[in-house]
């Protein structure tokens, strides 16, 4: 766990507020948590909706904030900014939305859903903000998860800081849906297919 972690200070939340965005080469970030990386693709792959993070976990404390990062990594090695989605696993519990949810997970966090970490594996299902993105062909997908965004939660730091276990096997898969909706060849410049 790593609490330096963070999107730096002009991001989607700073833009809400009237703040600059301006993400940065997320690599340094990544390197604080545990990234996936596609090979390059052979093709684009359009990218339009919630993506759903659903991963498999373990701590030795009874929360922890969970952070998931979608980017796109251009073959100079700039990982590039898409999304994200974040939730505290005590709020893991999922609901009926009281409204049409598209069936994305929906959290209450009603007090009577909030749960401390049992020890054992349990899962976290959460979208990330939705986006419409084009991945070019040639980059690299990548997914992002870290424990701490400083600059912009409010993490509770414990010490030591605990150990964390995603799980990625047969009875416990952690993994990521993307809503693609085209792949195909690169679209020449100012064309859409």
């Amino acid at each position: 766990m790593d609490y330096s972690a963070t999107t730096t200070t002009a991001n989607r939340w700073t833009a809400g507020y009237g703040g600059g965005i301006g993400y940065p080469d997320m690599t340094p970030n990544d390197k604080k948590g545990l990234t996936y990386t596609s090979a390059p693709l052979a093709a684009l792959i359009e990218v339009t909706g919630h993506p759903v993070a659903h991963l498999w976990i373990t701590s030795t404390a009874n929360d922890g904030d969970f952070f998931v990062y979608l980017e796109e990594v251009t073959p100079d090695g700039v990982s590039h900014y898409v999304t994200e989605g974040a939730l505290r696993a005590s709020h893991r519990a999922v609901s009926d939305p009281p409204y049409n949810g598209l069936g994305l997970p929906y959290h209450r966090s009603f007090a009577a859903d909030v749960k401390p970490l049992p020890g054992t594996p349990v899962e976290l299902v959460f979208d990330l903000e939705p986006t419409s993105k084009i991945f070019a062909s040639g980059n690299r997908i990548r997914v992002t998860i870290v424990g701490a965004d400083k600059d912009n939660n409010l993490t509770p730091k414990l010490s030591p800081p605990p150990k964390v276990s995603i799980y990625r096997n047969a009875e416990h898969a952690s993994f990521m849906t993307l809503p693609v909706i085209r792949t195909g060849a690169t679209p020449a410049t100012g064309a859409m297919n």
